[in-house]
């Protein structure tokens, strides 16, 4: 008997109009404190403020991680490596992914896209803010290191429908 192959489906991108309305849906909740391991509605980590910004958009959806598929959140490394295309710098639009790292992985930390500030230089993205504490949106300059921090890439994430 040969053996059973399991076939993954593919994450396919969400759209831009997807994009902008899980963007809408996590600026109704600026402000809302950041805890680690926090899943939202009302408290959020780094990767739940993006997570369920989108489910709440895509309510079936689910994400591809390693070598399985699953309907709960994962970390940004996961998102990263499995559910996220990456785009130039001129394709970004508004609710698109932002990846950030600190060196000591190929990401630390996630952001939606919100605007450029000065096209392809410096941009605005929202995130749950270990430092500040809570959802805030704040300004990132591509080509320099903040707080020991550096812009890793762009991207529209990708779903499993």
């Amino acid at each position: 008997c040969a053996p059973t192959v399991l076939t993954l489906p593919n994450p396919q991108p969400v759209s831009e109009e997807e994009a902008v309305l899980a963007l809408e849906e996590a600026m109704t909740h600026l402000e809302a404190p950041y805890e680690l391991g926090a899943r939202g509605p009302k408290v959020f980590d780094s990767s739940s403020i993006i997570l369920y910004s989108y489910r709440q958009i895509i309510p079936s959806m689910r994400l591809r991680t390693s070598e399985r598929d699953a309907n709960f959140d994962t970390s940004h490394a996961f998102v990263y490596y499995w559910n996220f295309e990456r785009l130039e710098l001129e394709q970004l639009r508004p609710g698109d992914l932002v990846y950030i790292t600190d060196g000591t992985n190929p990401v630390t930390h996630g952001a939606l896209f919100v605007e450029w500030v000065e096209p392809y230089k410096t941009m605005k993205f929202l995130h749950a803010s270990t430092r500040l504490g809570k959802v805030v949106i704040e300004e990132w300059p591509v080509d320099e290191e903040v707080r020991g921090q550096n812009f890793v890439a762009g991207g529209r994430l990708k779903v499993i429908r």
